[in-house]
């Protein structure tokens, strides 16, 4: 099943699988992010977003671990 990346009412919503995540955003963290997918859109194409999101999140948390 593929990603799933939805911003809606001030909500991320990320879908892999099994895994789904909401996270509540503030009304900047929101205009930020739509900046930065479309940033991704024009970089990797539209359909590739969810995918480079999901692997940015992967890096993120192995650095963490």
């Amino acid at each position: 099943m593929p990603a799933e990346v939805v911003i809606c009412n001030r909500k991320l919503v990320i879908r892999a699988g099994e895994f789904t995540h909401v996270e509540e955003l503030s009304e900047e963290e929101e205009d930020r992010l739509i900046d930065l997918i479309k940033q991704l859109e024009q970089a990797y194409g539209k359909e590739k977003v969810p995918e480079v999101i999901l692997e940015a999140i992967r890096l993120h948390i192995a650095q963490k671990g």
